[in-house]
């Protein structure tokens, strides 16, 4: 396949443009100020926002079983050992993730120019329409369930289980 093909049909560039292109409609919509049309237009793009959230936030949870649990499965005898060696890596990269951040905001942030002013900016109205959708779980649980359930079909190898989570 082409590279150029490969390239502009990523994903990664795909959220690029879409985030240059909000960016710019968010700079015209404000600048053209607060006629009834930008309003109208802000009323749908904030519910949308809204209804889309809900959703990525409900499908999250399931996203996160339909992909762990069953590559625990996919690990075979093994399983135990390498969750356990990723356990360790996993908090050994996550403390020195926190102290490298904690590090970079003292050095760096205080060296910054950053204005709070907020005036000129629109402010959003109200949600037009509200669809509550809640996640079945948190991911933290959706993660232990991953590989509790994981590991649980991986020991007693259960060949249902593992079918149903590749199905899943």
């Amino acid at each position: 396949m082409d590279e150029k093909k490969v390239f502009f049909g990523s994903l990664p560039f795909k959220l690029a443009c879409a985030l240059l292109v909000g960016t710019i409609l968010g700079l015209i919509l404000n600048g053209l100020g607060e006629t009834p049309t930008v309003i109208g237009i802000l009323h749908v793009v904030v519910t949308a926002k809204y209804i889309v959230s809900q959703f990525i936030g409900f499908c999250v949870p399931l996203i996160v079983i339909g992909f762990i649990a069953p590559s625990i499965t996919k690990l075979g005898s093994n399983a135990s050992r390498m969750l356990g060696v990723a356990l360790v890596i996993a908090y050994i990269s996550s403390i020195g993730a926190a102290f490298f951040s904690t590090i970079n905001g003292f050095l760096i942030l205080p060296h910054l120019n950053i204005d709070p002013a907020v005036e000129g900016l629109l402010e959003l109205p109200e949600l037009t329409f509200q669809l509550n959708i809640p996640p079945i779980m948190s991911v933290i649980t959706a993660l232990f369930f991953s590989v509790t359930v994981g590991l649980a079909a991986v020991w007693n190898n259960s060949v249902t289980i593992k079918n149903i989570l590749d199905e899943f």
